[in-house]
């Protein structure tokens, strides 16, 4: 250790030592000074004068006392680092104690806390691929269903034969879509052969056509297996999907057009669409036609003229004959309009049923002149979607897109009448045929 001057005050020498020792051994010195002073013998100085003791000021020491001075303590190294560790320890739990305090709670969540609850997935039921290749290549995929003891299924079939793959893959390619629940809903003295009969009467390649069909009859499911291997020699592809985990409790399809069941029933519908969409759309479909089970009439062309039209999204107007044998006729599908809707006055109003203020349906824009009109929302009857305005992520809203908040669902805007308003964000226009008709069954 350093000795400080001959003749520096204790406080020097003290200062000197906790410069060598160091900043640790500082904090311990600092506690010890008056000890050390005490015993450090203190004499007048030889030099002439008042001591430094008579007028007050520090006493000074001379060497050979400090040399002699036992009294001075440093703290080993040991002590002293179990000194700082205390003192860190003692920081880190008044900081973390202080954080604490401060701290704002836990964040809750906001999104919708009155949707639905949802059974879980069936988790004795595997995901599995079943596949033949013979006279047609075959595909049967196994999946579980929420709630549902039994699996989904989705079944595909290919053909193997060369004429019928000529061009399927090429410019022109479409997939046609229907989602439907049970035989009953092809329509009063109707069947799933007649919409096998409908989609063969277009005038349109059948090479070119792919057909995704989506039941929650495990019978019609059965049924359609049976005539896709029947005609799939003269199409591209046949994609049929059973899956009934998605249906509500008390919705029939007498009661399915109730206004109060809208909401429960578009959501269901809604899922059964993107489900069906996105497990059966290929790179190569550039269209995609949804048709509902119960349209029975199309005009022959209508198809061909809606790929060559080069929109966006487009639907023809849908009507529904008063009887068999009148002519005369209503639009069915009312979900096809452009104007304005009713505002719901505030979130809580759990009973506001959305509805139109000034709006205008196909029907009152046919003035012979416009065969293209604009459109803010479509229906699903025949629907138009060119395949990459889908693929972009233009599906059918699960829940009232309009009003929708972090807390709350929104009241306007569901399922079809979702879709043109996600897709105008895109850039993508949605439109209508109001001269070209098709006709729901009648019952």
């Amino acid at each position: 250790m350093k000795l400080a001057q001959v003749g520096a005050t204790p406080q020097q020498i003290i200062a000197s030592q906790l410069a060598n020792e160091g900043a640790l051994a500082a904090h311990v010195l600092r506690h010890d000074t008056d000890f050390i002073v005490k015993n450090v013998k203190v004499e007048d100085s030889a030099v002439d004068g008042p001591t430094a003791t008579e007028v007050g000021a520090a006493p000074r020491i001379k060497v050979e006392d400090i040399l002699n001075v036992e009294a001075i303590r440093v703290s080993s190294e040991a002590e002293v680092n179990a000194d700082v560790a205390a003192a860190q320890e003692a920081v880190v739990m008044e900081t973390q104690h202080d954080q604490e305090e401060r701290a704002p709670p836990a964040p809750l969540s906001v999104l919708h806390p009155n949707t639905p609850k949802l059974a879980p997935l069936n988790a004795d039921v595997e995901f599995s691929v079943e596949s033949t290749i013979e006279l047609f290549k075959e595909y049967t995929e196994f999946f579980p269903q929420h709630g549902k003891a039994e699996p989904g299924q989705h079944y595909r079939i290919e053909s193997n034969n060369p004429a019928s793959q000529i061009g399927n893959r090429e410019r022109g390619s479409v997939l046609i879509v229907c989602v439907f629940n049970d035989a009953e809903s092809w329509g009063f003295n109707r069947s799933l052969d007649d919409f096998f009969d409908l989609i063969e009467s277009f005038e349109y390649p059948a090479e070119k056509i792919s057909v995704a069909l989506l039941t929650s009859s495990m019978d019609e499911f059965v049924k359609t297996k049976q005539l896709s291997q029947q005609n799939i020699n003269r199409f591209a592809r046949f994609s049929v999907i059973f899956r009934n985990d998605f249906a509500q409790d008390g919705l029939t399809r007498e009661n399915r057009h109730a206004a109060s069941l809208q909401g429960t029933r578009r959501r269901m519908i809604a899922r059964y669409r993107n489900f069906a969409l996105l497990s059966t759309l290929e790179s190569w479909h550039q269209h995609v036609v949804w048709l509902d089970a119960d349209v029975d009439v199309i005009p022959a062309g209508l198809l061909l003229k809606m790929t060559q039209s080069g929109l966006d999204v487009l639907e023809p107007l849908c009507a529904r004959k008063y009887s068999n044998e009148a002519d005369n006729w209503y639009e069915y599908d009312l979900n096809a309009w452009v104007g304005q809707r009713k505002v719901r006055p505030a979130a809580s109003a759990s009973d506001f049923i959305p509805g139109p203020v000034n709006v205008k349906y196909m029907s009152n824009l046919r003035d012979g002149e416009k065969s293209i009109v604009p459109l803010d929302s479509v229906g699903g009857t025949m629907l138009y979607v060119r395949a990459d305005v889908h693929r972009q992520g233009v599906l059918f809203p699960a829940h009232y897109v309009i009003g929708s908040e972090w807390g709350a669902e929104g009241y306007d805007g569901i399922e079809t009448e979702g879709l043109c308003y996600s897709a105008h964000f895109l850039g993508y226009k949605c439109w209508g045929m109001p001269n070209d008709i098709i006709f729901h069954a009648t019952y």
